[in-house]
């Protein structure tokens, strides 16, 4: 009866332990996660509460878990849950900055319409970029007015300009980064190569447009 007593109560401490190193492991996972999708919401100006986050990743991995393990009667299920619900967040945020990217880029050729207007009508490039800031909707708006923050706080337009290279990725922001830059160190018309850029950016768009026609078709 004592041996009993003893096996029973090891295994209940052994399954305390377990549970209590698990539920460690879980919060570090989530708290680890969290973070980085505040940073990632950052980047694409959504301010979401981090109790509404910790759900985002808690709540599909129980609930799918639970789900199938009920479907599938057994852990299989319980584990092809909660890969699925852990696999969520990272695919929702995913879909979310690629949806940004796409409506970037649709915005490209018209902003640098509006920058090229501007420096022909006399103003300086964060001149440019303000009216942009001001005129232009979301997401490009807010990238130049981030863009504008930041040189005002003291960093330099070059740094500003690599920064918003880094958060919108793309072959048109890459030449237009670079244009911007190497202007800046050659002290060239800015106006003309501005004009050649809108015109490079606009073709390569119209390709685009005309290729995924053809995929339509």
């Amino acid at each position: 009866m004592v041996l009993y007593g003893l096996v029973f109560g090891s295994t209940v401490l052994l399954g305390l332990g377990i549970y209590q190193l698990f539920l460690e492991q879980a919060n570090r996972y989530v708290t680890k996660r969290v973070n980085q999708a505040r940073v990632q919401l950052e980047d694409m100006f959504l301010d979401v509460p981090r109790t509404r986050l910790i759900l985002f990743y808690v709540v599909p991995p129980s609930v799918l878990a639970l789900v199938l393990g009920l479907v599938m009667r057994g852990p299989i299920g319980v584990a092809i849950g909660l890969g699925l619900g852990l696999a969520i967040p990272g695919l929702a945020l995913k879909f979310m900055r690629a949806a940004r990217h796409r409506k970037f880029h649709n915005q490209m050729v018209d902003t640098l319409l509006q920058i090229s207007s501007g420096l022909r009508a006399g103003l300086s490039m964060l001149q440019a970029f303000a009216v942009v800031a001001e005129e232009t909707p979301p997401p490009a708006g807010q990238e130049f007015a981030l863009v504008l923050k930041e040189t005002r706080m003291g960093l330099a337009l070059e740094e500003a300009m690599l920064h918003l290279k880094k958060r919108v990725p793309s072959d048109d922001m890459n030449l237009f980064v670079t244009t911007v830059l190497v202007s800046r160190e050659t002290g060239g018309d800015v106006t003309a190569v501005f004009a050649r850029l809108v015109e490079t950016v606009r073709a390569a768009a119209h390709r685009d447009r005309n290729v995924r026609i053809e995929a339509a078709l």
